[in-house]
């Protein structure tokens, strides 16, 4: 029989595996853990280490072992290799080989544990296959402090000695597996949630990956037709995925082994924008290094910028200025939308599109707004369509309007009848629309919020009907002021940039739709290199040649499985009168015609392929990341604000308070000292005489006094000898 050596730092990690604390950083001969001691401690605060004949652990919070050893049932002699009996020396033999014993019963007394528990974010319960509770999954979240996790058991007490581990949600696991479906492993219940939310059987063992994978855990997946391990993009996600690759391997199971380029974990990648096939297998090379910035969800992935030259040019153009590649692109594909002929139009199950973008660039004073919109002017020449109406400044709704206006003669019918002109037609003056093309630029958005509050102002209107391509201005005015532009007459590019405080002017109008136009984008760029990038010179975009026929319509159709997927979300809003709509995000199939039309232009193409629309899925994907994101930080500001005046309106009240505190202590000494004037004169006088026995300064307040003690029931007053009299009361 093989047998192996089994020392003091086996026996333990075997004893904190039964009350279901995990280890880290665990080498083989050294690990940290939590201090049981400490309730509440941080999982590192116990360093453990193997030396010659023993185990040594101390926990930094006690400077020693002794109340660790305590908390887990052990005593000095469970530190040797080969336990001591008690008052014996350590040995110095080397630890003789023998068969490992089951793990030991501590005497440690269970502790119930009190709900919810501080700090705790959620429970995951771990059931068997019949659905019955096991134990649950604690997870604990201080922010600033810790993150934590602890295990209860299914009557309340912490730990999960003598209970049987299992894999989580595996009543769903075994169903699947059982009818040759396809299971997802992944290292924690946040990314099992995040997964089954998209329809995905997946899940993970309890403790994660410091717990280590068992056979008994494989054996729960028998059946499945494939099994997926989605590893942790760092050391210990892969040294984790590989063991469970190796079990899965010795029971004759299909695997693959899978991780994101873009994020740590799957929750992450998945709020970035990816999928189960975005994942890369782990010997794939990828893009990213450890060493590199991780890319948040309000920035675009560099997998959008490598996905075509047309990008990469962008990304480089912007790089070699010290400019966000995001804002940058931004900033190209509203100067795109302004200049490009107005016939071009996208189409859809739902009807034509106007490709007119308004576009918001969000960042502080020296984020590199305006610069961003300086590159996306330098990169193009301004086709002829565009002259004297690029980079307009705006003004008011009438004034978006008034850009595309002009005055030009018209015959009045009639011909001249004498004088040089006879036979002539008689001509005169009118307003009309005679321009196609504006692009306006907004360097401050402050300046809409500012109009906008001017009562009666029809910008955000205008806005919103311009990024529709629907008819402007009004007819209902004198010959001199009527402005009217027919729908889909005009192509409108907007940018605007905009501080992220002052970003609540455009949000707060949700209601009537004026965010759901825009693309938002950050000016920020955490991949931005330290090296010098060469400028890509002039970008070439043939949609802007001044020679295009303005008069031959394009069409941008979406392609057809998009077109059949728009059709049945239409028919469900249809059906459903758009109950289930997001406010926020009702207008994504147009928004991501628009940007897959632009993107396609762009790229020097006049009609829209479904990689178009998956990176214009991407763009609102990043959009909407970047608008929640302001949603966020004007429901802190507006929180901050009411605090604000919470506290104001408490300390306010606080001083009143303390002010008629004074006032009853004034007229609490004043009755004193009444009582001590009625005592004196025998218990009674005039009210009167009283009054006089008082400065003149306090003679006022008196009567209230008096009116205190009546209801006091100390004194009472009687009406004598033509005057009040005021008597003590016994």
């Amino acid at each position: 029989m093989t047998t192996v050596a089994y020392t003091a730092i086996d026996r333990l990690r075997d004893v904190l595996r039964d009350l279901g604390e995990p280890t880290r950083m665990d080498r083989g001969d050294s690990f940290r853990t939590r201090g049981l001691c400490h309730s509440g401690d941080r999982p590192d605060t116990v360093s453990v280490r193997r030396v010659p004949g023993k185990v040594d652990i101390r926990c930094h919070k006690c400077d020693g072992d002794d109340q660790y050893l305590t908390a887990i049932g052990w005593t000095v002699a469970d530190l040797y290799d080969e336990p001591r009996e008690r008052g014996q020396g350590p040995s110095t033999s080397p630890p003789r080989p023998r068969p490992k014993p089951p793990p030991q019963k501590t005497s440690r007394a269970r502790t119930k544990a009190k709900r919810p528990l501080r700090g705790e974010t959620a429970s995951y319960p771990y059931c068997d296959e019949n659905g019955v509770l096991l134990f649950e999954v604690v997870r604990i979240e201080v922010p600033g402090q810790y993150k934590d996790f602890r295990q209860i058991s299914a009557d309340g007490y912490y730990g999960t000695s003598g209970i049987r581990r299992v894999l989580y949600r595996l009543p769903d696991v075994v169903k699947a597996a059982q009818a040759g479906g396809l299971v997802t492993i992944v290292e924690g219940e946040k990314d099992v949630e995040t997964l089954v939310a998209m329809g995905v059987t997946a899940t993970t063992m309890p403790g994660g990956s410091g717990m280590g994978w068992t056979d008994e855990y494989t054996e729960s997946l028998k059946g499945a037709a494939e099994v997926i391990v989605v590893a942790d993009r760092d050391a210990k996600g892969r040294e984790h995925a590989e063991k469970v690759a190796d079990s899965l391997e010795r029971h004759g199971f299909a695997y693959r082994v899978l991780e994101s380029d873009r994020a740590k974990d799957v929750t992450d990648h998945v709020a970035a924008g990816g999928t189960l096939d975005d994942l890369v297998s782990v010997d794939a090379p990828s893009e990213r290094t450890d060493d590199q910035a991780e890319i948040p969800p309000t920035q675009l992935p560099l997998e959008f910028w490598n996905s075509r030259e047309s990008l990469k040019s962008i990304r480089r153009l912007a790089h070699s200025k010290l400019l966000p590649a995001d804002t940058t692109l931004g900033a190209i594909m509203a100067r795109v939308s302004g200049a490009i002929p107005h016939t071009f139009t996208a189409e859809s199950p739902m009807g034509r599109a106007s490709l007119n973008l308004p576009v918001a660039m969000i960042g502080g004073p020296s984020a590199g707004k305006s610069q961003s919109a300086r590159a996306a002017r330098d990169a193009f020449p301004t086709p002829a369509r565009l002259a004297d109406r690029d980079a307009l400044p705006i003004g008011s709704g009438e004034g978006l309007t008034e850009i595309f206006m002009g005055t030009v003669d018209q015959a009045t019918g009639e011909l001249h009848q004498k004088g040089p002109y006879k036979g002539d037609p008689v001509m005169t003056q009118v307003r009309k629309q005679i321009h196609h093309n504006a692009f306006v630029y907004v360097d401050e958005g402050k300046s809409i919020g500012d109009i906008e509050e001017r009562s009666g102002s029809t910008l955000a209107e205008t806005i919103r009907r311009a990024a529709m391509g629907e008819a402007l201005g009004q007819t209902n005015a004198t010959q001199e002021r009527k402005r009217y532009v027919a729908p889909m007459s005009y192509a409108m590019g907007v940018l605007v940039g905009l501080q992220p405080s002052i970003a609540t002017t455009l949000l707060k109008d949700s209601g009537t739709g004026t965010p759901q136009r825009f693309l938002w984008l950050w000016a920020r760029d955490v991949t931005i290199p330290d090296e010098v990038v060469e400028h890509p010179g002039t970008i070439t975009v043939p949609g802007l040649n001044a020679s295009y026929d303005d008069d031959s319509p394009v069409a941008f159709r979406v392609p057809d499985e998009v077109a059949a997927e728009m059709r049945r979300k239409r028919l469900h809003a249809v059906r459903s009168g758009g109950i289930d709509d997001d406010e926020l995000n009702g207008h994504e199939p147009v928004m991501k015609m628009k940007f897959a039309a632009l993107l396609a232009i762009i790229d020097g193409r006049f009609h829209m392929t479904l990689d178009d629309w998956h990176l214009a899925g991407t763009l609102w994907t990043t959009s909407c990341a970047v608008r929640d994101d302001l949603v966020g930080l004007a429901r802190r500001e507006a929180a901050a604000a009411r605090r604000a005046a919470e506290d104001a309106e408490i300390e306010l009240a606080t001083r009143k308070g303390d002010a008629l505190d004074k006032a009853e202590m004034r007229r609490e000494a004043r009755l004193r000292l009444v009582l001590e004037h009625l005592a004196s004169a025998g218990g009674r006088m005039s009210r009167t005489d009283l009054i006089r026995k008082f400065n003149s300064r306090y003679r006022k307040e008196l009567p209230d006094v008096i009116e205190r003690g009546v209801a006091k029931r100390v004194l009472r007053t009687v009406e004598e000898e033509g005057d009040w009299w005021v008597h003590v009361i016994a």
